[in-house]
């Protein structure tokens, strides 16, 4: 028995031995290395595209693993995979009167633009996980809109309607968030502003209100690379909607994004003072028809018709389509989605072809 626990004692100093140098070559490896080291994240891995907030900007000083991001279906960053994106649709005015107050279009990740009435333009913008407190003016809903938005989202945010916009939102699933309630927590009026463009939006205190699940959108056709656009050099592009609604986007090669001009100026957000610069603009040509005294409009949306891509200032012709219960899809000429660069993209709805005009 004592030559067992001999040898059992022997065998254990014999083993400290042993370890005592190499527990000292770790320590000395560990302390040789900086205490705040980051474990290495791959160049493939890290979003060079970023939204212009505090999410993901700290997204971008840290970097995503691969299993630990995803891609948004609204505008291509990269964001953390376990972040729901509860898409809200807005429509906001465009008079001469609104645009020096409007407020959060910049932030948005899809605009749609086309007419209203008069000539006058009107915006859809849709923000999938925005929480800013000042978006506006909000304005009135119409059914092309109305036919949007379903496209993108299950609640949608407005100032009262036409009759059949406002018909077609009573038969619906949306979730309507509109002036008539006056909760002065999702909808308040700035009373330093001249009525009625001066109602403005919380995204925070609706979203707080909507009930679960959130997520309740379907799938979004875009496709998004960072890859070089191919096509036709287009760095000017004219939009001729008329009298002072015409728009002008100029390609910055810089940021690879087109600022936006309207009544010889740039377009300027009063949320964050920078201009409106969408990463893609795409035409949609369709047909138009004035169906009332007032001026109001029947805009096909479902459907086929020709489209066009300006991205990284090319631009490529091509088609949509869309059935009635259907997402529009936007198309090359070869049947191929379009491929946007990570960014806002911007829609405009139009009716006729040589209101585009670009060089």
């Amino acid at each position: 028995m004592k030559k067992i626990i001999t040898t059992i004692s022997i065998l254990i100093i014999l083993a400290g031995i042993i370890a005592i140098p190499a527990i000292i070559y770790l320590q000395n490896t560990s302390l040789s290395k900086p205490i705040n080291s980051k474990l290495p994240i791959s160049k493939e891995n890290k979003n060079s595209f970023t939204l212009d907030n505090k999410e993901t900007s700290f997204l971008d000083k840290i970097g995503l693993f691969e299993n630990d991001k995803k891609k948004s279906s609204f505008n291509g960053f990269y964001i953390p995979k376990n972040t729901e994106e509860s898409p809200l649709a807005v429509i906001i005015e465009n008079h001469g009167l609104a645009q020096p107050n409007q407020s959060g279009i910049s932030l948005a990740s899809i605009v749609y633009e086309t007419y209203a009435e008069g000539g006058i333009t009107r915006f859809m913008t849709i923000f999938p996980r925005e929480t800013n407190d000042r978006i506006g003016p909000v304005r009135s809903l119409r059914p092309y809109f109305f036919d949007w938005a379903l496209e993108h989202t299950s609640t949608i945010v407005h100032a009262g309607g036409s009759e059949k916009a406002l018909e077609n939102l009573y038969y619906s699933n949306l979730i309507d968030i509109d002036e008539d309630e006056m909760d002065k927590s999702k909808l308040f009026r700035d009373d330093s502003l001249e009525k009625p463009h001066n109602l403005f939006a919380s995204l925070k205190d609706i979203r707080n209100t909507l009930p679960s699940p959130k997520n309740n959108w379907k799938k979004m056709p875009f496709q998004f690379s960072e890859q070089e656009s191919d096509g036709k050099t287009a760095n000017s592009i004219n939009i001729l909607f008329g009298n002072l609604y015409d728009a002008n986007f100029e390609y910055d090669n810089s940021n690879k994004k087109y600022t936006r001009y309207q009544r010889g100026s740039k377009h300027i957000d009063q949320l964050n003072n920078k201009p409106l610069s969408p990463s893609n603009i795409i035409i949609q040509y369709t047909d138009m028809e004035v169906i009332d005294d007032i001026g109001r409009l029947d805009i096909r949306t479902s459907g086929t018709g020709k489209s066009r891509l300006f991205s990284q200032g090319k631009t490529i012709p091509g088609t949509w389509k869309k059935t009635l219960s259907g997402v529009t899809a936007f198309l090359d000429n070869s049947g191929v989605p379009f491929s946007l660069l990570p960014g806002q993209t911007w829609i405009i709805v139009i009716d006729n072809p040589t209101k585009i005009q670009y060089n």
